[in-house]
């Protein structure tokens, strides 16, 4: 009696009788009702659909205006002693930092600068 015990033990798998456990097939899993040749695949790649004239009037940026100033102004000065420069630089960097001016667009204006610093300090 407990060598049939034994044996039925031994052909089941997962609480079902009758399986075998053979190999791979007692370790997977699957849901139920899920076709895997059914699902579609998510696109490659997203498509740009350019905004109509009605939705491109968004708000001007605010920080264009004074971003347009500033490259100006060190353009202007990209004659000048790399000493100079570098002083405007600093000068506009502790005008705009974040910490010193209360500005909400100081942060970007002063990501800005300092995005021009390679162009601005290049000899």
């Amino acid at each position: 009696a407990a060598a049939a015990a034994a044996a039925a033990k031994s052909n089941v798998v997962g609480g079902k009788s009758g399986q075998r456990s053979s190999g791979s097939q007692a370790y997977t899993y699957s849901k139920r009702g899920s076709d895997t040749s059914s699902r579609e695949s998510p696109p490659r790649h997203k498509v740009f659909v350019a905004p109509s004239n009605s939705e491109a009037a968004a708000p001007p940026d605010p920080t264009q205006g004074k971003k347009a100033e500033i490259e100006a102004k060190l353009r202007a000065l990209m004659k000048e002693p790399i000493a100079d420069r570098k002083k405007v630089l600093r000068e506009l960097m502790l005008e705009f930092h974040p910490d010193k001016n209360n500005d909400p667009t100081s942060t970007e204006i002063f990501q800005f600068i300092n995005s021009c610093r390679g162009w601005f300090l290049a000899e």
